[in-house]
């Protein structure tokens, strides 16, 4: 068993659980669209490597996170007990953002070192994990910020137009978020780089740190949004 963590290990548990029982068909599709889109990239012209890194990006920025639900969106029915737990609000997203993080880097590590070959280097499939584990914690970090102020079941689609307005909302907000965060890592990136005698090391190290503390400081507006979040008045339909 986890070590209780405050209360977050006993939550990051019983996700595992709920991800190792449920999610070997995510597995296997999520690994067969990456396997699909690596050697269309390969086997298209000088275009296929660009064309692949971006439709993965866009996979995994925009569709995967949906698939991997291990966190509020999978507990819209155990807020209300969520509430009740000996634990601070911040320690129970901790418990639920940990582990769709870690089976999301852990799938696209495998994604990465299985077809990454086919159109990059090693250099750069390491450059890119290294950059995985943050950049997943930003994006579901914004997934269940947004959930939790406005929280909806799976199973329930609303009218025609409230699931695609709903879901392009989702997008906007991450897109912008994403792009401020990038374009700032960017930023600082280029000036370490300017400033260390033109070290990509260096520069490659920076735009992590910002990518790295734009992550972590969503969490604590994550758990604002749950402590305000009141299962007897918000709609959840």
């Amino acid at each position: 068993m986890p070590a209780r963590l405050r209360g977050a290990g006993p939550i990051a548990w019983r996700q595992s659980m709920g991800a190792l029982r449920n999610s070997r068909g995510v597995i296997y599709v999520v690994l067969f669209i990456g396997t699909v889109v690596a050697f269309a990239a390969y086997f298209l012209d000088e275009s296929g490597p660009g064309l692949g890194a971006s439709a993965l990006a866009m996979f995994a920025l925009f569709t995967f996170p949906q698939m991997l639900q291990f966190d509020f969106r999978g507990d819209i029915e155990r807020i209300d007990l969520l509430k009740t737990l000996p634990a601070s609000s911040a320690a129970i997203v901790a418990g639920e953002l940990i582990v769709p993080i870690a089976l999301a880097t852990i799938i696209e590590f495998v994604l990465m070192l299985g077809t990454g070959l086919l159109w990059t280097g090693w250099k750069t499939i390491f450059v890119i994990c290294a950059f995985l584990p943050v950049g997943n914690l930003l994006v579901f970090a914004v997934e269940n910020l947004v959930f939790l102020y406005y929280p909806r079941r799976s199973g329930s689609m609303g009218t025609t137009f409230q699931a695609p307005g709903r879901q392009m909302m989702m997008n906007f907000i991450k897109t912008v978020v994403i792009g401020i965060a990038g374009g700032t890592a960017a930023g600082v990136g280029a000036l370490v780089f300017w400033l260390s005698d033109r070290s990509v090391t260096a520069a490659l190290a920076a735009a992590w740190c910002v990518i790295a503390v734009a992550g972590v400081a969503l969490i604590p507006q994550v758990a604002r949004a749950f402590r305000v979040l009141d299962p007897s008045l918000e709609t959840v339909e």
